[in-house]
């Protein structure tokens, strides 16, 4: 391989090298739209085999056409989730065979808890996200709050149930208290927003309408029951339809042990299904107070319940940089003594683009180390920056120094960012 060049020249040559073959030639050697579509398909981006992962935020591409697939904004992608799963093609109508589409959940919290750490004062918590585009009602966004963890848990549990085909998705939820007839689609809330959102609750200096312990179930935009469900996905080819990626943020100070009950009983009924369960969730070694996942926890989670797990690297880590939050992450997997066995291949490294092109780095020298040791599948998360488009963006930087190292860049390879000395995880023993 040629030597690397310098500046945007060389960042653009090596973006045409690594397209590679005729197909791809039309979208890369004309110079705009080299400029419009640096990082053009997976060529050359998943590894050494070819067998890296990269989980995207976003819908996957329409279908395999060339000219679909080289202005897709976020390649390279092999598994794609979206909230915005009604939007433009959307998951149901996509016929990509280039990988697969995941369907994305919030995990509900109760919304008013008494936080420990404040003298058992109460928090008003952000009301839960509803499917997007968000209902809107008097000029503000419309959420939904739970009044207890039980409600909260039921209502995730009768979504994913919903979206897997069972009919006793409501039993969840009549459990926690709740009715059969509670339940809402997402088409109605857009069409009706003033009979549900009839409260303006105000948590963070946000205002919202909410509606209060009322459970609700995907479709689309303007279908309900079985517009959107796994039978749906992907112009219904299941075998791209992988499961469910449960973003795990409740930070309503529940406990470890209702924690581990509500994921065995969503993997349990995700597995029962023939389907996986992708944990995303914060920083691990940053989970325990808020999220119910600590050490211990975690080793069983990672090793058994879920079928992946996040280990993400955030560029507002305080007090640690990304090698230490990586290495004491993976101190909680292995448990008390640090002495556990670690499931890399069940491991996501989830990549904060603002980090730094050394952090890059980093995450580049771990997918480049013997898989019996580190981790093969990496999610970018984009926290407000643009993918795609022009080569020289900080997001498309970071995401070429990931997978290619930062020489890739034309530059001066960065050295990748290291633990200090002396430095050793915390390990907590019983």
């Amino acid at each position: 391989m040629a030597p690397h060049n310098t500046g945007l020249a060389g960042l653009i040559g090596r973006r045409q090298l690594l397209a590679g073959g005729a197909a791809c030639a039309g979208a890369l050697v004309l110079p705009g739209r080299a400029l419009a579509d640096c990082i053009a398909g997976n060529n050359g981006l998943l590894g050494p085999a070819g067998t890296w992962r990269v989980f995207q935020n976003a819908q996957p591409p329409a279908d395999n056409a060339h000219d679909t697939a080289s202005t897709y904004p976020t390649f390279p992608c092999t598994d794609a989730f979206s909230w915005r799963q009604d939007v433009n093609a959307g998951m149901n109508t996509s016929t990509w065979t280039g990988g697969n589409g995941w369907m994305y959940v919030w995990a509900n919290r109760a919304n008013k808890v008494a936080k420990v750490t404040a003298g058992n004062q109460f928090l008003q918590l952000k009301p839960n996200p509803i499917q997007n585009p968000t209902p809107i009602y008097n000029n503000l966004e419309c959420r939904v709050e739970y009044t207890t963890v039980a409600k909260a848990n039921a209502a995730t549990r009768s979504l994913i149930r919903y979206w897997l085909g069972r009919a006793d998705y409501a039993q969840p939820w009549i459990d926690a208290g709740g009715l059969a007839s509670d339940f809402v689609f997402y088409s109605h809330l857009l069409d009706y927003p003033e009979r549900y959102f009839t409260r303006v609750v105000t948590a963070q200096n946000v205002s919202y309408q909410v509606m209060t312990d009322i459970p609700w179930l995907p479709s689309t935009i303007v279908g309900g029951q079985g517009s959107f469900t796994r039978a749906t996905m992907m112009s219904g080819n299941q075998a791209r339809v992988p499961g469910i990626v449960l973003d795990y943020e409740v930070n309503d100070y529940r406990s470890n042990q209702v924690t581990t009950l509500f994921l065995n009983a969503v993997a349990a009924d995700i597995h029962g299904a023939g389907a996986k369960l992708f944990l995303w969730t914060n920083p691990l070694n940053r989970t325990a107070n808020t999220h119910g996942l600590d050490f211990v926890n975690l080793p069983a989670i990672v090793t058994k319940t879920c079928d992946l797990t996040s280990v993400q690297l955030w560029s507002g880590n305080t007090g640690e940089n990304v090698a230490q939050s990586y290495q004491n992450q993976i101190a909680m997997i292995k448990g008390y003594a640090c002495n556990g066995t670690v499931p890399y291949d069940r491991l996501v490294v989830v990549l904060d683009l603002k980090t730094t092109l050394a952090d890059a780095q980093f995450v580049n020298n771990l997918l480049r180390g013997p898989a019996a040791s580190n981790p093969q599948a990496l999610c970018f998360w984009r926290n407000g920056l643009n993918q795609g488009g022009a080569c020289g963006t900080t997001a498309n930087n970071q995401i070429i120094a990931a997978l290619e190292g930062t020489a890739a860049l034309g530059i001066a390879p960065v050295a990748p960012t290291a633990l200090p000395t002396g430095w050793s995880p915390l390990c907590r023993f019983p």
